[in-house]
């Protein structure tokens, strides 16, 4: 009978890597699921849970990815002791800062193995959480204008909170993920493009507020990253979903810091002038707010020192988009 458990790992192995019909799969994926009941050994637990995870991480197909995952669940549930020594903060680690073919299989592993060790080992998934932390800003610059992914990364940090990184990393983590936000494509087919609307500022706005609302110096670079890449002359980058996520930075700092960019004397009129155009660009984004607030207050700094031209120049450049 032995022999048999320490067969599993290498018959899911062989039914994934076949050419069997996915329906004769689904039967033998199932069949070795079902299999975890019972008392098994260490070492049998070990190996088919390490041969579902690389399989969700790295297999070829989406299909694979897909029927590994009951199997990692139900070898993980029914063993949850020897689950949480065998889901270390190495392999947290290293299935974050190692490219995978299947990187919204890793973010299903991590927040799964998660939620499963914080029922059982408060002090392990403490660690675990600190593990994420620290590779959380290399993790989204792998793909960092793929939405589904940062989304889904920002929706494991939402339930995971200890996973948000702290002190300097968390000024790291913000700077990369709102570039990251900044280069998203916006989808073309209209259920897309709603969900992208909803789920920009509901899941990763979401999670930048509670940052921003508890961070005052986060909050002052971020607001230097956003005039950056505002003002990035050869920046193609998407300002509509970055305003989407800004419109939740502070008023009282937002306000303070654009009056002071607009005072600033190093400040040329083309810099402004498009700065002041990607504001406009923001605005005509139907999920952000309070993007009108940044435009006024920039434009009534630059008025306050004089700065006419630039104010003219934007004014006849935008004059069909302000009307509307």
């Amino acid at each position: 009978m032995r022999g048999v458990k320490h067969t599993m790992d290498r018959l899911l192995l062989g039914i994934l890597n076949s050419d069997k019909p996915v329906s004769v799969k689904k039967t033998v994926v199932a069949k070795i699921a079902a299999a975890s009941k019972g008392a098994q050994p260490p070492e049998s637990v070990a190996s088919v849970l390490r041969s579902s995870l690389m399989f969700v991480v790295d297999g070829e197909t989406e299909s694979m990815m897909v029927l590994s995952q009951p199997v990692f669940v139900d070898w993980a549930s029914n063993h949850q002791g020897l689950f949480v020594e065998f889901f270390t903060e190495a392999i947290a680690s290293d299935l974050l800062q190692s490219r995978r073919r299947r990187p919204l299989g890793v973010v299903w592993i991590i927040d799964f193995s998660l939620g499963l060790i914080r029922r059982n080992d408060l002090a392990t998934y403490t660690r675990l959480c600190h593990a994420v932390a620290r590779r959380a800003s290399c993790f989204v610059s792998y793909s960092i204008a793929d939405f589904e992914l940062v989304k889904s990364f920002c929706s494991l940090l939402l339930e995971h909170r200890e996973c948000v990184p702290q002190d300097d990393s968390l000024h790291t983590f913000v700077t990369v993920l709102l570039r990251a936000v900044s280069r998203f494509s916006i989808p073309t087919e209209p259920v897309a493009v709603n969900h992208f609307v909803v789920e920009v500022p509901s899941i990763i706005g979401k999670l930048l507020r509670e940052i921003w609302s508890c961070d005052n110096d986060v909050v002052a670079n971020t607001l230097q990253t956003i005039f950056d890449i505002v003002t990035e002359q050869s920046s193609t980058e998407s300002m509509s979903s970055l305003g989407a996520v800004i419109q939740f930075i502070p008023d009282i700092l937002m306000r303070s810091t654009l009056q002071s960019k607009a005072c600033d004397a190093s400040l040329s009129d083309e810099t402004a002038l498009l700065a002041l155009s990607r504001m406009l660009d923001m605005l005509c984004w139907p999920s952000t707010n309070n993007i009108d607030a940044w435009i006024i207050t920039f434009m009534r700094g630059l008025a306050s020192v004089h700065r006419y031209s630039v104010l003219m120049c934007i004014a006849g450049s935008k004059v069909d988009q302000v009307c509307a």
